[in-house]
Order: C-alpha cells, then structure tokens, then sequence
C-alpha cells in the first residue's frame, strides 16, 4: 500500500504538495532493532533501495545536516531513499477542488457537524445522520472517517484509542533554511520523536513525539468529563468514559502542549539538531492520532451497520 500511494504522490500533478525525502529510522532497542529488520525486509520484498546506517558516525557521514548523536549507545538504523512527506493542507484542498468539480457537494458548520445516527431497530442500518444545527441528512451508505472523534459516535469496542499528541515548529531563517534544507525525515523509534526537513514555503522546522500520548475523557453521554489531559496508562480521576479530542475549546490558548511533552521535543531536538534544542518555540501543539492496538488502519463496514463503512485508526501515519 505505502509503495503504490508514493508511487502516487511522485506524479507531477502532486509537484509542490508532496516533497521526496530519505527517510532515516534509528532505534536503541531490540523491539526496534526487529521493527526496522521488518522494514528492510519489506524494501527487499518490492526490490527498493535502501542503506543500512552502520553507527552514529556513518549517519552523519551519509546526513552531514544532522549534528547529534541521533541515539543512545546502541545504534541500529537504516535508510529509505523512496520516501517523503506530504503538504497536508495543500493536498486537502487539490482534493476538495476536483470534489468540488465532480458536484460533490460539502456542508460545513453545525449543520455539517454529526452528533449522531439514526437507526433502524429491525436491521440496524443506519437511516440518517443527525448534526448539532439539529437537521438530519438521509442516505443509503454512509463513511464514517471522523479520526480521533469515531468513538464519539460508534462503538469502536476497544479496537482504537484517540491520544494526543504533542509537536513543535520552530522559525528558520533565511541561512537556516539552506543549512537544514537536506535534513531527511528523521524517526527515534525508541523514544517515538520524529522530525521532518523544513518546509520550503513556510519556512517551519516541524518536529513531534508519538509516544503514549495523552488521553482526553468524555462521560459517556458526550459531554466533557474535564478539560485537563492524562498520560495515557496513568490513573486520572477524570478516566470514566472515552477518550476523544475536546468537543469544543475549552480556553482561548491555542498555542499548547503539555510541559512533559514540550521537555521530550526538546530531547529529541539534542538528539539530532543539539544547536537548536534550548531555542524558543514559536509554535507548540496537540495533534490527536487514533491509535491501534498493532497500528493497522480500520477499513471496514461496521460490525453492528451494515451500510456504515469505516475509515480510521490511523495511528499516525
């Protein structure tokens, strides 16, 4: 599947959009030590090229940009050269422009927003959608790719987990943008810190943690069931219903992370890039995944509906 969705992206209608890259996955540990064998193994499967990263000194060799130790003491890594990254907002609105040309329609706004299904109680097909405006929408098949909210509206049966996240962006200057320009995505899969090279346009350095992530509770009638988050596997007094990204903001800061979260992408920046590890963010988030057990995408029709397909469990990728 990843192979055939890059060999996608590389066409030229996706020039600008999609960048190509080498992708550099190190871990420290055996549970990484076998993920990346797995990984190498596939890439002989498909006959693709890729370069196995001896020890520290040889990924600096290979990736001069990188000016940290990139791991701990027990190195293991390699590379993919048919890899890159993607501009998601860009590639989000080429595809709702050849929608929009294909009379797809979009509604937007609460009376877009799904609260709920209706249901048929004799076949348990799902008969309309219900939005927060309070109007309904009716049809015969419905998807259902609503992320980390799923939960929130069908029963999931502990396949998926909503956490957060965090990330940070950092500035580039003018000379920064041509010094850090050959970065290659870089992945941790130890401590799950990740970055990727600096966008061209915006001139961001964007940098993130998919670790265990934080959860954000609901009570099982929807409503929030606080406004704090919980480190997912810890106790939280506010753990009595669902994990789901907050319905509506509950504070005006929109620039947030968790302190814990912020200090990790500060240790996975002296990893990699130790000169800008103690510079200021200028922008720090919560992106929220839906986590699978194995972290394998959810594409399937509900067991409960049989008209109502799912798209989900992403798990970050």
């Amino acid at each position: 599947m990843a192979k055939e969705a890059f060999d996608e992206w590389v066409l030229a209608q996706y020039e600008g959009i999609f960048f190509r890259s080498p992708f550099a996955l190190v871990a420290e540990n055996q549970f990484g030590r076998s993920y990346i064998d797995q990984c190498t193994s596939c890439l002989d499967g498909e006959s693709l090229p890729w370069q196995r990263l001896e020890n520290k000194e040889h990924m600096k060799r290979v990736f001069p940009t990188i000016t940290g130790p990139s791991t701990g003491d027990n190195f293991y890594g390699y590379c993919n050269f048919s890899a890159g990254w993607a501009d998601a907002q860009l590639a989000i609105a080429v595809f709702r422009d050849r929608c929009l040309e294909r009379g797809v329609s979009f509604v937007s706004g609460l009376r877009g927003t799904v609260s709920g299904f209706q249901v048929d109680p004799s076949t348990k097909r799902i008969t309309a959608v219900e939005t927060e405006a309070g109007n309904t929408m009716s049809g015969d098949m419905f998807i259902l790719a609503a992320g980390a909210w799923t939960s929130r509206l069908v029963s999931m049966y502990n396949s998926t987990l909503a956490t957060g996240q965090v990330l940070g962006f950092i500035k580039l200057t003018e000379v920064e943008m041509k010094k850090y320009r050959d970065l290659p995505i870089c992945i941790n899969f130890t401590t799950g810190w990740f970055c990727f090279p600096p966008h061209p346009d915006s001139m961001y350095l964007k940098f993130a943690v998919h670790g265990w992530g934080y959860t954000h509770t609901t009570r099982t009638d929807g409503s929030s069931a606080g406004t704090a988050t919980a480190p997912v596997g810890r106790e939280s007094d506010n753990a009595i219903g669902l994990s789901a990204p907050p319905h509506r903001r509950a504070f005006r800061r929109t620039n947030f992370a968790p302190e814990d979260g912020v200090q990790r992408l500060r240790q996975g920046l002296q990893q990699i890039l130790p000169e800008l590890s103690s510079r200021e963010f200028d922008r720090t988030a919560v992106c929220w995944y839906t986590d699978t057990p194995t972290g394998d995408f959810i594409m399937d029709f509900h067991p409960d509906h049989p008209n109502l397909f799912l798209a989900t469990g992403g798990s970050g990728q």
